[in-house]
This record gives C-alpha cells, sequence and structure tokens, in this order.
C-alpha cells in the first residue's frame, strides 16, 4: 500500500539542469514524518515526503531500506518540534491515478489530492529545450538585424 506523499529510493538516476530545480523538499523515514518537523529550515507540509521502501534497478522489487542505511534526524527538542499527538499514515491501494485511460490522447498521472498534477520528467525536459530554442532563435535574428542595420550603414 501507497501514501499520497510517498516516495521510493532507487539506485536509478538522471541530471538535470539548473533550470527545472523548483524548489526544495524533505524525505523522513515514516516514524519521524509521524512524530513531527524539523525547526529549521522550514518546510511546506507539501513538500515533506515518507520514504520507507527502495526498489532495485530492474525496478520489479520493493523492500524495506536497512536502519543502517538510513539518514539520520535529529530529533532533540531543540531542534525538532514534536506534535502532541502522532500523526497517522493514511495508505492508498494505488501509488497514482490515471484518469481516462481510454482514448488517443496519453494518459496523464496526477495526484490523489487536487491540489496539484505531476508532471513526468520528460515534458520538463521538453519544455526546458522549446525555450531554449526559443530564446537561441531570438538571439540569432538579433543578431541578423544588427548586421543588416551595419550594412545599410556602410552601403550609404
Amino acid at each position: 500500500m501507497f501514501c499520497k506523499n510517498e516516495l521510493f529510493w532507487t539506485p536509478l538516476f538522471d541530471t538535470l539542469p539548473l533550470d527545472a530545480v523548483v524548489g526544495r523538499c524533505l524525505v523522513l523515514e515514516p516514524s519521524i514524518w509521524c512524530k513531527g518537523r524539523p525547526r529549521l529550515p522550514k518546510y511546506r507540509e507539501d513538500d515533506i515526503f515518507i520514504c520507507e521502501y527502495r526498489v532495485d534497478k530492474s525496478q520489479r522489487f520493493f523492500e524495506k531500506i536497512a536502519q543502517k542505511n538510513r539518514y539520520y534526524i535529529n530529533t532533540e527538542r531543540y531542534i525538532f518540534d514534536h506534535y502532541e499527538e502522532r500523526l497517522r499514515i493514511k495508505r492508498n491501494f494505488t501509488p497514482f491515478i490515471m484518469p481516462g485511460g481510454t482514448g488517443e490522447h496519453p494518459v496523464k498521472v496526477v495526484a490523489e489530492s487536487d491540489d496539484e498534477d505531476l508532471v513526468p520528467l520528460g515534458v520538463i525536459r521538453l519544455n526546458l529545450q522549446k525555450r531554449k530554442r526559443a530564446q537561441m532563435m531570438q538571439r540569432l535574428e538579433n543578431i541578423v538585424q544588427s548586421i543588416n542595420q551595419q550594412t545599410t550603414r556602410d552601403d550609404i
């Protein structure tokens, strides 16, 4: 079963351009996520995630992350705000919802809450490439215009 804000550790990675970074997040193990939150830096609740399982390279098997491989979070009172009552983790049967999976258009993966759509990595890359191409075309047009202006001045 999965949580709305659950991430999975994976040995696979990808390098993104700095333009793709939209902010920071905090990833906690479930027991600490239920206890409270670190005092500093402050995070929005939407940017705090749970990570309890890892996925193998073939992306077929889930297994719990061993205690020795977990990232240590200091939960002392001077640095960590404890909840008066521990939170409970709500789990679902699916990691995401796929609305309207039939038709010509590709299926869009959305979060279970209506707050925010999840955007696939390929879409982010495509948008960045389009933006960079448009900027480069604008620069080239400016260069061509300046050359044309110089040649017309020289002709006069």
